[in-house]
């Protein structure tokens, strides 16, 4: 029994030498391997780096040109408006201005809105930016559909209306002003008295509701009486209808707003 048992254990002792051989040498192989794999990979990256090097050197100089800059868009009936003289009623019933007055804005927001030229293109004339604001303003019409009818992107049309609205905005204190001294005060109060019965008035005062979308807080503050959202544009005017003072962005609260 002892000596089989000392037999099998020296079988066993030989068959675990021979499976932790087995097992270096699965292990060299292994590490082998994957040296060799890294090896190849970083190869195969140094020739790819390698080729685009070249091909940038054997292209450079033949890049290819663009085709156009700009997509092209139809816009020459505001240049054939703007140098006719026998469509003055048109300015009127669209811009909601004669032709003097839109040279006189175009010459006032001039230093705000005008743009350089670039080696690309040339940039939007100041008489097409102003009209493209005034046209916005007065119809009431989409970006795009403003884009359209000026043969320019809805994103440049967003971006001319915004640039006109700030310089009307930069300029408005020069020309809306409200009387502040007794001679001023004076002269708008004999302009409405020459115009009506009604005494001692300097100005005349409404507001109108400009819808918006339902604000995410406070939503009930801006629903108004007619059932809809919006916030209130007020202002006052003179006998002549020129404004003396504006103001807007206030909400509608029902608990203090009857009627």
């Amino acid at each position: 029994m002892l000596e089989n048992y000392a037999d099998q254990r020296e079988v066993v002792l030989l068959f675990s030498l021979l499976f932790f051989t087995l097992l270096q040498r699965a292990r060299r192989s292994r590490v082998i391997f994957l040296q060799r794999l890294i090896t190849r990979r970083a190869q195969r990256r140094r020739q790819a780096a390698l080729l685009c090097i070249f091909t940038a050197f054997a292209l450079q100089g033949r890049r290819p040109r663009r085709i156009a800059w700009v997509l092209p868009r139809p816009q020459y009936w505001f240049d054939n408006l703007l140098n006719s003289n026998a469509l003055n009623m048109w300015w009127k019933e669209n811009f909601r201005v004669t032709r003097e007055t839109f040279h006189f804005i175009c010459t006032a927001v001039a230093p705000v809105i005008r743009r350089q030229d670039t080696i690309l293109r040339a940039a939007i004339p100041v008489e097409t930016r102003t009209a493209i604001g005034l046209w916005r303003l007065a119809t009431g019409d989409s970006y795009r559909s403003c884009g359209l009818m000026f043969g320019i992107a809805k994103s440049t049309a967003i971006g001319v209306c915004k640039d006109f609205i700030q310089a009307l905005c930069q300029l408005k204190d020069q020309f809306i002003k409200f009387p502040t001294c007794p001679a001023q005060v004076r002269e708008k109060i004999q302009d409405f008295r020459e115009k009506s019965t009604f005494p001692n008035v300097v100005g005349a005062l409404d507001g109108t509701h400009i819808p918006i979308r339902a604000p995410k807080e406070n939503h009930e503050d801006y629903f108004n009486r007619k059932h809809y959202y919006s916030f209130i544009v007020q202002g006052i005017v003179d006998a002549s209808g020129t404004y003396l003072l504006t103001t807007s962005g206030f909400q509608f609260t029902p608990s203090k707003h009857v009627g």
